[in-house]
C-alpha cells in the first residue's frame, strides 16, 4: 500500500479543489494537470523519474512554477512527509521543464490553511530519511520550513516571490 493512501486515507482530490478555489479568489492562472492514465499528458512524461506536479501557476511578470497538492496526516509532531518516489518524480519534473516545485500541504481533513514550501529550498536544507513499515522511504518536511496561509487569505504569491528570491 503506498504511504501517502495509508495515512491519509484520501486521494487529495479535496485538497485539490481548496487549492484551486484559493487560486481563483486571488485571480492567480493556472493549469490543470490531469493524473489520470491517459488525460492530458505525453507517453514521455510517464516514464520512470518524471512525475507530474498537479498545477501550472502563472505568477504575473514572474513565470511559471509548478505546483504539487498534498493532504497528509502529520507522520511525526508538526512534520509533514514526502516520499523518496514522489520527491524523485517531482525533481525529475523540475530538471525537465526547469520550473521551480513547490508543494502545498493541507493537514488531513483541514482545509482552513494550507502549507507551503519550495522543494528546492527544503531539500537544501537537509531532508532526515526514515523507512515506513511498508518498506517506502520517506523523509520529514518540518512544519516550521513552511509558509503557512489562511484559506481565506488574500496574500498572492508574496510568499513564492520572498522563495524565489531565497534559492
Amino acid at each position: 500500500m503506498e504511504a501517502q493512501k495509508f495515512l491519509s486515507g484520501n486521494d487529495g482530490r479535496k485538497a485539490e479543489s481548496e487549492f484551486r478555489s484559493w487560486l481563483d479568489r486571488n485571480s492567480f492562472p493556472w493549469i490543470f494537470l490531469d493524473q489520470e492514465p491517459g488525460n492530458g499528458y505525453s507517453n514521455y512524461l510517464r516514464m520512470d523519474g518524471v512525475g507530474r506536479p498537479d498545477y501550472i501557476v502563472i505568477v504575473p511578470f514572474v513565470g511559471s512554477i509548478a505546483v504539487d497538492v498534498k493532504e497528509r496526516s502529520f507522520l511525526r509532531p508538526y512534520n509533514f512527509y514526502i516520499s523518496q518516489a514522489e520527491l524523485n518524480k517531482l525533481c525529475g519534473f523540475s530538471s525537465l521543464s526547469r520550473m521551480s516545485i513547490w508543494v502545498v500541504f493541507y493537514a488531513s481533513g483541514d482545509y482552513a490553511h494550507f502549507y507551503i514550501a519550495n522543494l528546492e529550498r527544503v531539500r537544501s536544507m537537509g531532508l532526515k530519511r526514515y523507512a515506513m513499515r511498508d518498506g517506502n522511504v520517506c523523509f520529514d518536511i518540518p512544519v516550521s520550513w513552511c509558509e503557512r496561509i489562511s484559506s481565506s487569505e488574500s496574500r498572492g504569491f508574496s510568499i513564492i516571490l520572498n522563495g524565489i528570491n531565497n534559492i
